[in-house]
């Protein structure tokens, strides 16, 4: 997993998109870095030591979009996508899709 955000991070920084895909890659994989610290995280994708303070804020913004009923998933149709749903009630309901430059 941390091979694949130091990838998608490299790729961005090269079309000036660093910021905007770091958050991305963060808020995207929130489930799969439970455990992780923003320490461990800077390190395993190559980050300087001065991102870990975004860190904590995307984590959190991600829990905050779950516990207001809404839940981020990567797009496997649209790999530069993701798409946002509202999960209030049994029912899953299809917000928007977001496309991110990479």
């Amino acid at each position: 997993m941390f091979e694949e955000i130091a990838l998608e991070i490299k790729n961005a920084a090269a079309n000036k998109d660093k910021t905007a895909m770091i958050h991305f890659q963060i808020l995207i994989n929130a489930d799969r870095l439970v455990g992780v610290n923003a320490a461990t995280f800077c390190e395993r994708v190559g980050l300087a030591k001065s991102w870990e303070i975004e860190y904590p804020k995307m984590i959190k913004l991600a829990q905050t979009l779950k516990d207001h009923g809404l839940c981020i998933a990567k797009c496997w149709a649209l790999p530069n996508a993701i798409r946002i749903f509202s999960t209030a009630n049994s029912n899953p309901l299809f917000l928007s899709t977001l496309a991110v430059e990479v």
